[in-house]
């Protein structure tokens, strides 16, 4: 599991934990991480929902949860992920639809999330992509 220590270090800017076999649910601790800018947790085991405190994460940059077995809703509180660039959330088991919050995003400029359980991808892609001409939209 990722230590829910980490969440007590918060100068850290990047936090690679890629490719580590990582298991468990994503500590809801790595919210008080308020400098960071890349938080990289993708290609682990890792399971449960998208923590919404990661969404209050200002500085954050780049975020990358993909190829774990997160499960539950894209939360609508990443309209909150206003710094936000690259989404990967491609390869998990999240259902539901995409959040249209996330053509709120001005910034972003990479959506993947594709190889989900999502709905209405289609209809998601043409939204995001509407408002957001920039952003590569992988769903």
């Amino acid at each position: 599991p990722i230590p829910t220590q980490l969440g007590l270090l918060s100068n850290m800017k990047n936090l690679q934990l890629q490719c580590n076999e990582l298991s468990g649910r994503i500590p809801t601790e790595l919210g008080a991480l308020i400098k960071v800018e890349g938080l990289w947790l993708q290609h682990n085991k890792l399971t449960g929902p998208i923590p919404t405190e990661l969404c209050t994460l200002a500085n954050l940059r780049e975020l990358c949860l993909d190829d774990n077995q997160l499960s539950g809703v894209i939360p609508s509180e990443i309209r909150q992920m206003t710094g936000i660039a690259t989404l990967w959330l491609h390869g998990n088991l999240l259902s539901g639809g995409i959040p249209t919050e996330i053509a709120e995003l001005t910034k972003l400029t990479w959506l993947r999330t594709h190889n989900n359980q999502l709905t209405d991808s289609t209809d998601s892609r043409r939204y995001i992509k509407s408002h957001l001409p920039r952003c590569t939209v992988d769903v």
